[in-house]
């Protein structure tokens, strides 16, 4: 798998801001109310946030499948509407509209590795980029590398760098600042996944953080695995493969084999027509039932307020997606006076 059948060519888009607290919330019920917030010249009254942000806001929610453009409606500025899985984690009586638990967050980060991802760089960097032990040079050459081999021909230094910046803090705090500022600390709720930390033996570089993760429920690498097999369209997947192939929950977790093989042992037992077996040694997770309808009860157990009626009217959001064709080989311009579906072109 590589990056161009899974991801839309852009990048440096987020004008440098990681996504804050609170903005996913803010997109959806903008849109609910008025679904050209986004390009109205009010945009930074309606959402009480500079120009700048209004973009950054209007990419992450998007990049986070909470909104799209609407395709169905030719104007000359463009309108957005939520998207199913918006509708279930932010709409009335959705999964965790405020992001007041940890499962969320991990959700989010996997929705957005997702195919047809908004994300390259982020997808990169989770998904194959192999380091643990790594300098941000050293990610922006391995990101350039692959962009430019490949239908994109991709090879702008500065808006990758860009990118590259922006997933180290939004992951990790900064290591170039003595004092920790507010600013600092809204920058980004990601940083509580810690999936990377500073280097403790480099300096300037950075680590992830493979292992255990104290906040990631077992139930939610069971949810990340069915998923898993939804989009490769099998009903099983040894724990190997869970782990190590590109894209995978353990890639995209840093998680290691055992740890998958414990969450997923600890939780299939809640659950009928899930198993862990091990034939010839090799533990791999199998199941006989729909995989969606699995999907649906694990996501009862991580959110139990939530009402059966808003899942089977979101669940689609889990359903596989088409592979991306790649009909041209450059990452589209800039179009003007309005937001096209594919994001504009990349910061200079």
């Amino acid at each position: 798998m590589k990056v161009h059948e899974v991801c839309k060519p852009g990048f440096g888009l987020h004008q440098t801001f990681p996504p804050r607290f609170g903005w996913l919330k803010k997109a959806y019920d903008g849109v609910q109310q008025n679904p050209a917030i986004f390009s109205d010249q009010d945009a930074t009254v309606e959402l009480g946030v500079g120009k700048n942000m209004v973009e950054a806001i209007s990419f992450w929610a998007i990049a986070f499948q909470i909104l799209q453009i609407n395709l169905s409606q030719k104007q000359m500025s463009a309108t957005y509407q939520t998207t199913k899985f918006g509708d279930l984690m932010f709409g009335n009586g959705g999964l965790d509209p405020y992001l007041e638990l940890p499962q969320s967050l991990w959700l989010l980060h996997w929705k957005c590795m997702q195919e047809e991802s908004r994300l390259p760089v982020w997808w990169l960097a989770f998904s194959s980029f192999s380091l643990t032990e790594f300098a941000d040079d050293d990610l922006v050459d391995y990101v350039l590398e692959e962009t430019a081999a490949g239908p994109w021909q991709y090879n702008k230094e500065k808006p990758v760098a860009k990118d590259v910046d922006c997933l180290l803090r939004m992951y990790s705090p900064r290591m170039s600042k003595s004092r920790v500022s507010l600013d600092d600390y809204l920058d980004s709720p990601f940083r509580d996944l810690g999936l990377i930390a500073p280097s403790s033996l480099t300096k300037g570089s950075y680590r992830f953080q493979v292992g255990a993760k104290p906040n990631l429920p077992d139930l939610m690498v069971l949810l990340t695995c069915l998923h898993y097999l939804v989009q490769h369209e099998t009903s099983s997947a040894t724990v190997p493969r869970l782990t190590t192939e590109t894209a995978s929950p353990g890639k995209v977790f840093r998680l290691t084999e055992n740890v998958i093989t414990e969450a997923l042992v600890r939780s299939v037992g809640k659950i009928d027509g899930i198993e862990v077996t091990s034939p010839a040694g090799v533990p791999q997770l199998t199941t006989d039932k729909p995989l969606i309808g699995l999907i649906k009860l694990v996501l009862k157990l991580l959110y139990p307020s939530v009402a059966s009626s808003v899942l089977d009217a979101n669940l689609k959001s889990f359903e596989k997606n088409p592979r991306i064709k790649i009909e041209q080989t450059k990452v589209p311009k800039k179009p003007k006076n309005t937001m096209k579906e594919s994001f504009p072109n990349d910061e200079a």
